[in-house]
């Protein structure tokens, strides 16, 4: 009996130990674009002995304490700026910089490497491992695992200058490069000189009476810009002589346009306030006693009254999105009528007053005077549509013929292992308006094979009698970059025995060297370069390649600069893992919305869609449908390799 108190005691006070752990309140956090549910206990710092009480506190991200990089940064008296890619501190004459979504550190110029990449959190505030950074300034840091403390004991003095570097504002209307990368804004300028002494941010509001939003943000500073960023996702408000008042933090709101305010200290005078918008909005602006007042107005649709549908058969379902169940069928020319929208997602009413969505990429405009107007025939960026026309459907961009954009609309791969396609996957291509067929022919090591000729001389008749695209791929490893333009150019200008051409060449580049982000941009430019010169008057140039999250120093924008287009290897099935609709919704979609980030929202992107076993199965039917939502954001997209589908998946990517 005294043994089983005993067991009990000792239960129980395990339990109490570790029930502590469980007791703090869930919070969200958005990292890196991705939303983490987080309850690990508060994380203490103490430098010199003294407790510290960021606006952001300390997170554990990893196995690994991370910091806001401005506030440790500013304790230990250093400089600190920003641009697009990286954030650099300027300390006692060494200079530190760390990239976004990079696991690499360099301290003059030195690669060091970190923990964990530097994490970007909440949309705004970059998060660093905080022993990097405080050995970096050479401090003692010390991790208490009972206490969940950080102890730092800074160097003492020596009399060592700090090194100053005037900070610029990469987003501001003078600067030419980044404007181009910005939509409408507003500007307040010349009204008040920058002052050494600048105005406080004293704290920030938002009220929603009668549907009329308004943002208040408490400051003199009266020079000031406003831009509403390119995907229309947010509204930037830069005060350009202030700074932040203790105390002063973001916060999120349930709303219909306003998602959530956060305010940043962008350089030591100037405050970014970043209204992260639920939908697109108008904003006007006025500045009164003490305030500057941003008031939000909702962009109102303009639905059409009816839509005609422009493909085959065509699912109605319970919600806007595949994931949502099928109610119903439509067929080609059906009239629908449209009650609202959602995305790219139709809310529409049927002749039998069945109501549901439909994907609007598959409809076209449809008005009284029986005239036909494509669904999308302004947003550049979706191209998976046909013309009504029964007669000769138009496979990919509506307004700029396909000859000029052979990777725009759906497509599927043949490597050098695969089959070729047979009559019978021509003849199911046509019914599941499959544009366009990358085809293997040719490697740096093999060359262009005869027997890869071949390959071209019977597809290309076969597939051009279906109205479908051609474009040859071949595999460039870049050792030798005039070896590679040589070889892509021979297959460019190949022409078959019965006068047929391909519609397009794309190069795989995987070999790049990825701790030298400068050498593996000149390789990329030499290679390309040189091909240009050689390739035939208006043929397309595509580069295929990793996407950011496995190759986050890879030169896209070189790679943007010289190919018509980027073909994204978006392959998220790489682990045992039990990878959801989501995983594979957001793995494509970050990949997107990283390659724009790095090389500029006009760039041309086709995903490349995960359709083979990599040793961990194939991705699920609902893999295939999150990465298929996730791809009218890009150009094109296509699936690597429809011989390795299943039925069901060829199933589910040929209805898509």
């Amino acid at each position: 009996m005294r043994r089983k108190g005993k067991y009990l005691f000792i239960f129980l006070l395990i339990f109490l130990i570790y029930s502590g752990t469980f007791a703090y309140a869930t919070e969200t956090y958005n990292i890196d674009g991705k939303n983490i549910f987080y309850n690990y206990p508060p994380i203490n710092i103490l430098i010199d002995g003294v407790k510290q009480n960021p606006n952001m506190k300390p997170l554990m991200i990893d196995n690994h304490v991370f910091v806001p990089v401005r506030f440790v940064s500013e304790k230990m008296g250093a400089q600190i700026g920003y641009d697009s890619t990286k954030v650099w501190i300027t300390y006692n004459g060494d200079k530190i910089v760390l990239y976004f979504y990079k696991d690499t550190a360099y301290v003059n110029d030195k690669p060091v490497k970190l923990d964990s990449s530097v994490k970007l959190v909440n949309y705004g505030y970059t998060y660093v491992p905080l022993r990097f950074i405080g050995e970096a300034f050479k401090n003692n840091v010390k991790w208490d695992e009972n206490t969940r403390t950080v102890y730092i004991e800074k160097e003492k003095e020596t009399g060592a200058q700090i090194s100053i570097t005037r900070l610029s504002n990469p987003n501001s209307s003078v600067s030419a490069t980044s404007q181009s990368n910005l939509t409408t804004s507003a500007t307040n300028q010349g009204t008040q000189a920058l002052s050494s002494n600048p105005y406080t941010i004293d704290g920030i509001g938002f009220t929603d009476i009668d549907s009329v939003r308004n943002v208040t943000i408490l400051t003199q500073d009266t020079n000031y810009n406003i831009y509403t960023s390119p995907t229309k996702d947010a509204i930037f408000v830069d005060l350009n002589n202030a700074i932040l008042s203790y105390g002063v933090r973001g916060f999120a709101r349930d709303d219909k346009i306003v998602r959530g305010i956060i305010p940043i200290q962008l350089t030591p005078t100037t405050v970014r306030i970043i209204i992260t918008l639920n939908s697109d909005a108008n904003y006007s602006v006025s500045q009164q006693d003490g305030k500057l007042l941003i008031n939000l107005q909702p962009i109102s649709m303009n639905l059409p009254s009816s839509l005609m549908v422009n493909a085959d058969v065509v699912n109605i379902r319970t919600g806007p999105g595949t994931q949502y169940d099928i109610i119903t069928q439509v067929n080609n020319g059906d009239i629908l009528s449209v009650i609202d929208k959602s995305g790219d997602w139709y809310k529409v009413k049927l002749q039998d007053g069945t109501i549901g969505w439909i994907a609007g990429w598959l409809t076209t405009v449809y008005n009284n005077s029986n005239q036909v107007t494509n669904n999308n025939s302004n947003n550049f960026s979706d191209r998976r549509v046909l013309t009504a026309s029964n007669i000769q459907p138009s496979r990919g961009s509506i307004g700029q013929a396909l000859t000029s954009l052979p990777y725009a609309g759906k497509g599927v791969w043949y490597s050098i292992y695969s089959a070729m396609p047979t009559a019978n996957d021509l003849s199911r291509f046509v019914t599941a308006r499959v544009t366009h067929i990358y085809l293997e022919v040719a490697t740096s090591k093999a060359g262009f094979l005869d027997e890869w000729k071949k390959r071209l001389d019977d597809l290309l008749p076969a597939a051009h009698r279906a109205g479908i695209k051609v474009i040859a791929w071949l595999y460039t490893d870049l050792k030798d970059t005039s070896y590679d333009a040589s070889l892509t150019a021979q297959v460019a200008n190949y022409v078959t025995p019965n006068g047929y051409r391909v519609d397009g060449v794309a190069a795989d580049i995987e070999e790049l060297p990825q701790k030298d982000p400068a050498t593996a941009s000149k390789m990329v430019e030499d290679y390309a370069t040189q091909t240009l010169k050689n390739l035939p008057a208006g043929m397309p140039f595509i580069a295929i390649t990793y996407p950011p999250q496995y190759r986050p120093n890879y030169p896209y924008a070189t790679m943007a600069k010289y190919f018509d287009a980027i073909a994204l290897m978006d392959y998220w099935h790489v682990s045992s893992a039990n990878y959801t609709y989501d995983d594979a919704k957001n793995f494509v979609s970050d990949s997107i919305k990283k390659v724009q980030f790095l090389a500029g929202n006009n760039v041309n992107i086709e995903v490349i869609l995960h359709g083979y076993d990599d040793g961990y199965g194939l991705p699920s039917v609902d893999e295939l449908r999150g990465a298929l939502d996730a791809s009218k954001d890009a150009v094109g997209y296509s699936i690597y390799t429809w011989n390795t589908l299943n039925d069901e998946l060829k199933d589910v990517f040929a209805n898509y």
